[in-house]
């Protein structure tokens, strides 16, 4: 009897035993799933941990009896989680320990197929491409055929035969659907590196209108930037041409058209960064407040006279929540006040509101229009010369150019023309002009600014009034 409890003990134990282990690996494998999910999901900070999880499961369920019956399963598993954590080379040593190990024909091919895309990871193409040739074939893989062309392709793209990776690429999106977002991005960057325009145009038009590829904007960003690199900004932007006529929500395609309008202005394609701009403008989105941001600053640095800055207000006003646009929208009435006040006090305004059309609206052309127009309206203040010298550095222009500087020729005892043709300072009468500028620019300044808020809290008042039903 007692000889019989005792095997009976000894029978617990070990079932007990054997469902911890397998408790371990099944965790294990819900891990591994979890971070797959998050991967085609475009959670890679969530993808990686759960990856991080399956490794420590699977480890520790084949630590647990590394000559079990299911040590080849931990071991496939942990093979197939340090691929997705990027982890190659262990992926491989896994890998070839699990096929070593096996004695399923089944798991062996599977563990064989994944070994052939860590060796392809690490640049083993010799070794990998007879396993994943192999694998293309296998019965036991029916069900992975899609990604196995596609791993194949890959291990092609990297050895620079594009055609025969062109046609697995098409096979795996043609057996595997599910596949497309990886197969386009494929092609996006073999259109990149092996410089051919067309089909990555092609690959990011596909992923703009495919809706799973919307949470990978930023990886579209990120290679578009390395596009640009090795195209120039212009050529960058043209990848982003198709993303105003794709299917995702208009929010997520505003950032890559952002993108593309930054890389239009840096090629210096202004028609098109406002054509863009004012296309974007349109929404309700922050994009679109970005977009009117842009707008209004293209037309800013081409603008000539005070008049047409209360049309660029009006791009901007429907965006005036935005910080940034708030305090641009004050900064052009400031300019209108003082360009009011140059007419009727003091021309001296003039000469304020061009330096802060010059350093606040980076508007040089309107800059130096109010800087010549105080030097010709009180040409014979102290600062009319700082003023033509002002003009002069702010924007040339060929046609009026020398006859300013013929007239600075003749401003002899001008202190602050003395120092631009000496290169040093003039004595202590150009720093008591310079005291005494800036203590009127501080007073009209602060005028200013009293103005624009009394000027606000006027129109916010007629808004108020005209909202009121004893008025309608």
């Amino acid at each position: 009897m007692r000889g019989f409890r005792s095997a009976v003990a000894l029978l617990g134990a070990a079932l007990a035993g054997s469902c911890v282990y397998l408790n371990s690996l099944y965790n294990a494998r819900r891990s591994f799933d979890e971070g797959e999910r998050a991967r085609v999901e475009g959670r890679s900070a969530e993808a990686q941990a759960a990856y991080d999880d399956a490794i420590r499961k699977a480890s520790a369920s084949f630590r647990k009896d590394p000559s079990g019956s299911w040590a080849d399963d931990a071991l496939y598993l942990l093979g197939r989680a340090y691929l997705g954590r990027g982890a190659d080379a262990r992926a491989v040593d896994a890998l070839e320990e699990a096929i070593e190990r096996s004695e399923s024909d089944e798991l062996r091919s599977r563990a064989r197929f994944r070994l052939g895309s860590a060796l392809t990871r690490v640049g083993a193409f010799d070794r990998a491409l007879p396993l994943l040739d192999s694998a293309a074939i296998d019965p036991h893989l029916d069900d992975q055929v899609g990604e196995v062309r596609l791993e194949r392709a890959r291990l092609l793209l990297a050895q620079g035969r594009l055609g025969e990776a062109a046609f697995d690429l098409l096979r795996a999106e043609e057996l595997d659907p599910s596949l497309t977002v990886e197969v386009e991005f494929e092609r996006l960057e073999a259109g990149i590196v092996h410089d051919d325009p067309p089909q990555a145009v092609a690959a990011v038009d596909a992923l703009l209108h495919e809706p799973r590829a919307e949470v990978f904007a930023d990886s579209i960003g990120s290679l578009v930037r390395a596009a640009a690199r090795r195209w120039g900004p212009g050529g960058a932007a043209d990848l982003l041409a198709p993303v105003r006529t794709g299917d995702w929500p208009q929010q997520s395609r505003d950032r890559l058209l952002l993108q593309r309008i930054a890389l239009l202005a840096e090629a210096g394609d202004t028609l098109a960064v406002e054509s863009e701009a004012g296309w974007a403008a349109q929404g309700t989105t922050a994009g679109a407040e970005s977009a009117r941001l842009v707008l209004a600053r293209i037309r800013l640095r081409r603008t000539e006279e005070v008049a047409a800055l209360d049309r660029i207000r009006v791009v901007l006003l429907p965006a005036a929540g935005n910080p940034e646009v708030a305090r641009l929208v004050a900064d052009i009435r400031r300019v209108e006040v003082l360009d009011d006040w140059g007419r009727v006090e003091d021309p001296v305004a003039w000469f304020v509101a061009a330096e802060m059309a010059r350093d606040r609206l980076d508007a040089p052309r309107l800059a130096r229009g109010l800087f010549l127009r105080f030097a010709s309206e009180a040409g014979d203040s102290p600062w009319a010369g700082k003023a033509v010298l002002a003009a002069l550095a702010t924007t040339p222009d060929p046609r009026s150019d020398p006859a300013l500087r013929s007239g600075l020729e003749a401003r002899t005892a001008d202190p602050y023309v003395a120092r631009a043709r000496a290169r040093s300072a003039a004595g202590s009468s150009l720093g008591d002009l310079e005291a005494r500028l800036n203590q009127i620019v501080v007073t009209l300044l602060s005028r200013a600014d009293a103005e624009v808020q009394r000027r606000d809290l006027f129109l916010r008042g007629v808004d108020t009034l005209s909202q009121s039903p004893e008025l309608r």
